[in-house]
């Protein structure tokens, strides 16, 4: 029975790192649907032949938000996470109309913004713009 309580103690940081980051990649998926589907609303009067070039962007872009493909040891323990995580978090949850008129940010967002901006250990997160 003690070895099962040492066990399960030692992958208890292993685990909250892997929940934490399945918690990221979904909303980090959801802000990216949301994202592209207030992008292509918009869309409605671009000429078709530009509007293909525009959707694949739109695509590609969720690659490119922050995560540890992006930022090197980018996981929970980041100084970033949490801001970032309310970033995403709050852009899934917020109507494109409201994104529009808060000119596609949210005030998580610059936070998040101010925060990478004040860096002086991980100034490659600066600049994320949602």
């Amino acid at each position: 029975m003690r070895w099962r309580c040492v066990v399960a103690l030692a992958l208890l940081p292993w685990s909250a790192t892997v929940i934490a980051q399945d918690v990221y990649d979904t909303v980090s998926a959801a802000a990216c649907e949301r994202m592209k589907s207030c992008a292509l609303r918009n869309m409605q009067d671009v000429p078709p032949e530009y509007r293909d070039m525009l959707t694949q962007g739109l695509e590609s872009m969720c690659a490119y938000l922050p995560s540890s493909d992006t930022i090197p040891g980018f996981d929970a323990t980041h100084p970033s996470y949490r801001a970032s995580l309310a970033c995403l978090k709050s852009i899934a949850e917020t109507s494109c109309e409201v994104l529009e008129a808060q000119e596609n940010s949210t005030p998580q967002c610059d936070e998040l913004n101010r925060l990478n901006e004040a860096s002086t250990v991980y100034p490659q997160a600066s600049g994320f713009q949602p």
